[in-house]
This record gives structure tokens, sequence and C-alpha cells, in this order.
């Protein structure tokens, strides 16, 4: 807020005394909407440290020496006519106005309270600390044991064991989404039979050894950050490249990169060697630059909301909370403030949506795949240039064209939708 208040300011020549001054305004004009009831906006001014936190908004209402920087003078200035305080009855006198901007600029000093703060509490379960339960007895492991000690207080009985058959079905579909073959099911049949244990983990084992393992996991993070092969929106226009991200995830739970790596892929991937991890910052949905027309702030708007998108990737798939809350004001719920959302913002204001190849470290998988293929690939190159053929050369994200050379003294581009033709 800081540069709104340009007016001289004009100090009285004795130090305003807070008892005398400034309490029977804030009794006059305040404290009936913005007292310890179940003030507006989330804001109190019934004690010096709740000035300093200010409300929702999450601007600070008083700033001990810096009236301009104040939230409280702008509203009962009337910068913004919509949020003039009081909003009802008479507006403070002028007199009284700036009584308030010396009592700021002078330190804002209210006896018996400068050392006053606030103390949060948090009861939100998610917030506090962890705590390990003593598993209960009487199971093989510490699951089963919770588990029965909740049937036992329902008064249930577990269920029997699950045959062979039952067995392998479930657990095969549940790891890799897929069935068990008729061969692979008798097998297991013919073990179980003789060890049902060793049979079990050997079959485990296997099963998460299986590429088809990472296919059916992945899915569960790509649901969370929204991801999809097309941005949302009304244009709802398709990603050519938004697979290069899904074989990351998949690969991740494959290979079962450490939790910690995983994060710091997403976030900076660019720096680690593995590029393609970043489309993370931007899976979710967008409106297009391109869609959103020349009006300025129009482009501001959309840019701001694209930003929001990233930071709802981020907050529910790493974070656990919602923050968009917070793009308008201090969180009601969670610890967040809307100074933290746009400090967190500037973190990725470098990022924008759109397409381009990864920057992929020489050991990464896709690096090594490539030079294997490259060798065949230059032949074939080689092979349709002493033919004199045209060929195209498509690779997803975008297309090559090569063709035989042409001397001419002009060319005419047509630019035919979605084709472009060389005439």
């Amino acid at each position: 807020m800081a540069g709104i208040f340009s007016m001289p300011v004009i100090l009285r020549a004795t130090p305003v005394d807070f008892e005398k001054d400034i309490f029977p305004i804030l009794e006059d004009y305040c404290i009936d909407c913005h007292g310890d009831s179940r003030p507006k906006a989330g804001f109190r001014v019934d004690g010096r440290a709740y000035l300093l936190k200010g409300g929702d908004g999450g601007f600070p209402a008083v700033v001990p020496g810096d009236p301009e920087k104040s939230f409280i003078m702008e509203v009962i200035t009337g910068v913004n006519p919509d949020m003039q305080m009081p909003p009802k009855g008479d507006t403070l006198m002028e007199d009284e106005i700036e009584l308030v901007r010396q009592w700021i600029t002078e330190g804002a000093v209210w006896p018996g309270q400068m050392d006053e703060v606030i103390e949060e509490e948090v009861d939100h379960w998610s917030f506090l600390p962890v705590e390990r339960p003593v598993a209960p007895s009487g199971a093989k492991n510490p699951i089963d044991g919770f588990l029965l000690e909740k049937l036992r207080e329902e008064g249930l009985e577990p269920n029997e064991r699950a045959d062979s058959l039952s067995l392998i079905r479930r657990v095969s579909i549940v790891l890799t989404g897929l069935p068990p073959t008729p061969e692979r099911v008798a097998k297991f049949k013919e073990d179980h039979a003789v060890d049902p244990g060793e049979a079990y983990t050997e079959l485990v084992e296997e099963l998460l050894a299986s590429p088809h393992f990472g296919e059916r996991w992945a899915q569960h993070w790509l649901d969370v950050i929204r991801w999809a092969e097309t941005n949302g929106s009304e244009a709802n226009l398709y990603r050519k490249n938004a697979w290069i991200y899904r074989d990351y995830v998949i690969r991740a739970f494959n290979e079962d990169i450490p939790y910690d790596q995983f994060i710091k892929d997403q976030l900076a991937g660019d720096q680690f060697g593995v590029g393609e991890a970043t489309g993370f910052l931007v899976a979710g949905p967008h409106v297009p630059a391109a869609t959103v027309g020349r009006e300025p702030t129009a482009i501001r708007q959309a840019r701001a909301d694209r930003m929001d998108e990233i930071m709802n990737t981020i907050g529910a798939s790493m974070m656990g909370v919602t923050i968009s809350c917070a793009r308008c004001h201090n969180h009601k719920f969670d610890p967040i403030s809307i100074q933290d959302y746009y400090s967190l913002t500037a973190v990725f204001q470098g990022v924008e949506f759109g397409g381009r190849y990864p920057e992929l470290s020489p050991t990464h998988p896709r690096k090594q795949a490539a030079q294997k293929l490259y060798p065949d690939m230059f032949k074939l190159r080689r092979q349709l240039r002493d033919a004199n053929l045209a060929w195209q050369e498509h690779w997803g994200g975008f297309q090559d064209f090569h063709f035989k050379p042409s001397t001419t003294k002009a060319l005419r581009l047509d630019f035919i939708n979605p084709n472009i033709v060389l005439d």
C-alpha cells in the first residue's frame, strides 16, 4: 500500500496519548464489528497484536512508524470508497484521522501491550505432530493388529483366508491393474499348496518388478495433479508432449525413486538431468495465452490464473493442502497467509505453460535408447538422400521434412491449415 497517501503529514506538537486520543476512536467506530465476538473479516481492534496482524485480507492493519503501509489508514480515509470504514453511519473526522496517523507515526504505542503476541492454535489433525501408536498384539504385522482390534470392538469376525485363485487375482489387479495369465495362476496354485507364504512373497516381488506396476500406480499421482493430454478450458487444445511427463512418472514408480528425489525432480528436474519431470508444474488445466486476446488486463488476469494453477498443483499434491484461497485473503483454516501465497508464486514466475524438448542427462534412459537408434536412422537417411527421395520424420511433438535440393528464383509458402505447402 506504499505511496497511496501523498498528502503532507502535520503532527501535533504534543505526543498522542493512546488512552485519551486513540482508544475512544476505536470504541466509537470499530469495536462493535471488530471486537472479540465474531469479528468481521477476521479483524480485531481490541489489542495491539491484532492490529499488527490484520484480518483475512492478509495486510497488517498497523505498521508502527509507517502510516502509508498501514491498511487501517486506507479504509478510514476512504481511498477506496467501496472499502471505507465504518461502512455505515458517520465516518471519522479529519482531526481523528490525523490522530490515528500520528499515533502510528510515533510507533503505535499501546500501554501494557507492547510485548503482547498472538499465540496461534492449530487443532486440525493434519497439522499436528505425528504420534506413533502402540501396535496391538496378536497379529503377524501391525496393520492386521489394528484391523483385528477394530473388528473386535464392532463385534465382527475377520474373513476367512482367501483361496489361492482369489488371492493371485486380487494381488495382480491391485499391483498391475491386469488379471494373471492362466499359466501364472496354475503355477501359483501349485506353489501355494506347498508353501503359501513363500508363494505369496514370490508373486508380490514378481508383480512389483513388472513394468505394469508403474503404469498402474502412476495414475494415482497423475490424478492428484490433474494431468491430461489436453489443457482443459474452452479451447481444450491437445498437448502433444504430455506423454513425456507421464512416462517419467511411470519410470519413477518402476525404478522406486525415493520420494524426496521424486519431489526435487518435478520442481527443478532441468537442473538434475530429468527435464521431463518439470511437466508436473504445468500438468493442470489452463487458458492458453494465445486465446486470451490483446486486452492488457485480460492478459494479466490469464497469467495470474495460470500461476494459480501451478499453486493448485503444488499445494494439493506435495503440501496436502489447497492454497488458492490465500490468493485473495489469509486462509481461514490452514496456516497460509496471502503473503505466503505470493511469496510462493514468486518462486515460479519464470514458469510458463507450453511444450518444449526436455533437458536430459547423457545417462538418461531416453538418451541411451536414442544412442542405439541413431546409427540405423542415419544409415536410412543416407540411403534416402542417395536416391534423391523426399521423406518426413514424425517426432510426436513436431515433424521434420527432408527433400532434395532445388534451385529456384522464388519460393511461395501456402499456409493451408493444418498443412504448410511448398510450391
